[in-house]
């Protein structure tokens, strides 16, 4: 594998990974958010065995910017799946695609220098 393969590959799981973990941050201050922005009447602990993040999935018990912060949880999840995804995908493809690209950069690079 030449330098500019490997550097590239480990360029995209850099990225990969900062936007997992932005969007995975995300998820976190959005979920306290959420819990923060219940409705006055509505307790913290509303029974000894449940969560208070349970929240998230009871949206009559939030106000407006409950709501959107539950919304933006919900965000940062999907992008943080994405991500995921997204790093498995490459993976699958990854060793065909640098293939090629290190082909064509050879050929281009043959192509300026022989020319």
């Amino acid at each position: 594998m030449s330098p500019a393969v490997a550097l590239m590959r480990s360029v995209i799981v850099a990225i990969l990974v900062l936007g997992g973990f932005a969007c995975w941050l995300i998820v976190l201050i959005n979920m306290f958010r959420t819990v923060a922005n219940r409705r006055p009447e509505i307790p913290l602990f509303r029974s000894w065995w449940e969560s208070p993040f349970n929240i998230l999935f009871q949206p009559f018990l939030l106000t407006e910017r409950g709501l959107s912060a539950r919304r933006w949880c919900f965000y940062g999840l999907l992008g943080f799946l994405g991500f995921w995804l997204l790093g498995a995908l490459l993976s699958f493809l990854a060793p065909a695609l640098m293939n090629d690209l290190s082909s064509c950069a050879w050929a281009i690079v043959e192509t300026n220098v022989l020319t």
